[in-house]
């Protein structure tokens, strides 16, 4: 926050045009890798303005100022050495997921066939007295099974191939084509072919 005091009290500032890209420009200067999600706004009250700055934890550490690791030691920042910038390189590879396991942004749960889901996939992936049991909606039955994603409300990749109703509209090319070619390469006519679309 820029324009208060440890306090609380404004501080008098006045936030302008220049000051708020100075500190959005932080993002993309050069100087923090991988960049940040970052977030500036001005709020503007009788005794001055506010800047705040939010930056969103990184999901891929270990994050580089200036070209080195800072980590926290105790109540003051250091160096990281290179066991800490190992676990830190252990903990990004365990952010990063499968494609399929990814959000599949601009989707929503009405995209998915839900009564397919309830008929065919969960009593064959849930026991059935666990399923009888289970009174969660059905968005975080889905997530608990790792095909909704509760951070961005919306299904994963892996459920709009498996399960939705239109997979081609959100991931271009999820369909499975047959193809018969004229003897025994590529290079021959089509002699037949025929497109599977839909949900997997």
């Amino acid at each position: 926050m820029i324009g208060a005091h440890d306090n609380g009290k404004l501080s008098g500032l006045k936030v302008d045009d220049r000051l708020l890209l100075q500190i959005s420009n932080i993002r993309t200067d050069g100087n923090i890798l991988p960049q940040p999600v970052m977030t500036v706004d001005k709020f503007s009250f009788e005794d001055g303005d506010v800047l705040v700055a939010e930056v969103q934890p990184s999901e891929f550490p270990p994050v580089r100022y200036r070209g080195r690791i800072w980590v926290r030691v105790g109540p003051r920042k250091s160096v990281a050495s290179e066991a800490e910038e190992k676990i830190l390189m252990e903990r990004r590879l365990s952010n990063i997921r499968t494609f399929d396991a990814m959000p599949c942004l601009g989707t929503a749960i009405v995209d998915l066939d839900i009564p397919l889901i309830k008929r065919e996939f969960l009593p064959k992936a849930v026991a059935e007295e666990i399923l009888a049991e289970d009174k969660r909606s059905i968005e975080e039955q889905l997530a608990s099974l790792g095909f909704y994603d509760l951070r961005y409300n919306c299904p994963t990749n892996g459920a709009i191939i498996l399960f939705g109703k239109n997979p081609e509209r959100y991931l271009p090319g999820s369909y499975v084509q047959y193809v018969r070619f004229k003897g025994k390469n590529r290079a021959g006519d089509i002699i037949n072919e025929h497109k599977f679309s839909g949900n997997l």
